[in-house]
């Protein structure tokens, strides 16, 4: 296939829209050439143009109905930028480069750089505290001092950004934020953040985290046992024990963790109090894979395989690990636990 015809067949793919925003996309990629390069709109998924790598180079020139929030894709590499005049892209960095950056793409190398910040201070405090009492009262020191102020210097710069950079803030915003949050920063949208498909998703979704938050009761979903026998979350919880669930994947790395770190322990310590149980929901993943990760790493205590994604639209979220605790009668005591919040939990109700 001839070039000038690739090119056409590459644009005809991604649909190409008229457009409000002209934009230059430049970026190198040694080793490349011949690979496609494209960009897609976060909030649709919407290739928007297309181009082959080059001599170790390439530049894609377009136009989109607005400066949208979107990623360039080569391969395994890819870059988180804002549609504007010209943007170099850094692989390395998944970003914007510095060298001729617009207004929009500095804002968010800027805030992208503060969440890398938070990140490695986390880290930090978890690798150097080893005394609990410590490490709990320095995460929460840094939750009160750090977190908490970054959490609101999202949500105070989203009304005030009815651009790309705004679609970044308020998918960030909807990870960190409750329900209640979400929802109070969605009714003071501006339009052109308020009708995109992401905030619509993200409203169900928040809607149905409501119906499932603690003091609800239990929603019922079937799955199948490593060994093949049909099963419901029912024939786990409302039978009279507390039920700690573990919503988990095999190719999960913070789902590892969390089981070798916290679970494991957990479970040793308290596998024969009858008032207790904890149980895993393989979600997102391949019976296959979920099988031989259980054997792997050693899960003692009993799981269950959802398939797909049913289970994470029943409860709300779209991330794991997910860790919820029901009470004996099915109700909804605990969600969205991690690290020292898991044994806090099990402490308060179980013993």
């Amino acid at each position: 296939m001839n070039k000038i015809l690739q090119a056409a067949t590459l644009s005809m793919m991604c649909g190409l829209t008229a457009s409000a925003t002209d934009f230059v996309i430049i970026g190198t990629a040694e080793g490349k050439d011949g690979t496609p390069v494209y960009v897609r709109d976060y909030d649709n998924d919407k290739c928007l143009e297309a181009v082959e790598v080059k001599d170790g180079k390439f530049q894609i020139t377009g136009t989109y109905d607005r400066d949208a929030f979107v990623r360039i894709d080569l391969d395994r590499m890819y870059a988180n930028v804002v549609l504007e005049d010209t943007v170099y892209v850094d692989f390395d960095r998944h970003c914007a480069a510095d060298r001729s950056i617009g207004e929009l793409n500095r804002k968010l190398n800027g805030m992208n750089a503060k969440s890398e910040e938070l990140m490695r201070i986390s880290q930090e405090i978890k690798d150097t505290k080893t005394d609990k009492a410590e490490l709990n009262a320095a995460l929460d020191k840094f939750s009160e001092e750090i977190y908490r102020p970054y959490k609101e210097a999202f949500r105070s710069q989203i009304g005030g950004n009815a651009n790309g950079y705004g679609e970044y803030l308020l998918r960030e915003y909807s990870f960190m934020s409750t329900p209640e949050e979400w929802f109070a920063v969605v009714e003071n949208l501006p339009d052109r953040l308020k009708n995109l498909e992401f905030t619509k998703s993200i409203s169900e979704q928040k809607e149905v985290e409501l119906q499932t938050s603690p003091g609800r009761m239990y929603v019922d979903f079937e799955g199948k046992t490593p060994e093949g026998a049909e099963v419901k979350l029912s024939d786990y919880v409302g039978k009279g024990k507390y039920v700690l669930v573990d919503f988990w994947a095999s190719w999960c790395g913070p789902c590892k963790r969390v089981a070798e770190e916290t679970l494991k322990p957990l479970y040793e310590e308290i596998k024969d109090n009858d008032k207790f149980m904890l149980l895993g929901v393989a979600t997102w993943d391949k019976p296959e894979n979920t099988i031989k990760a259980i054997e792997e790493h050693g899960y003692k205590w009993p799981q269950m395989m959802s398939g797909g994604m049913t289970v994470m639209s029943l409860y709300g979220f779209n991330g794991i690990p997910m860790i919820m605790l029901f009470g004996p009668d099915g109700t909804i005591l605990e969600r969205n636990m991690s690290g020292n919040s898991i044994k806090e939990a099990v402490d308060k109700y179980v013993k």
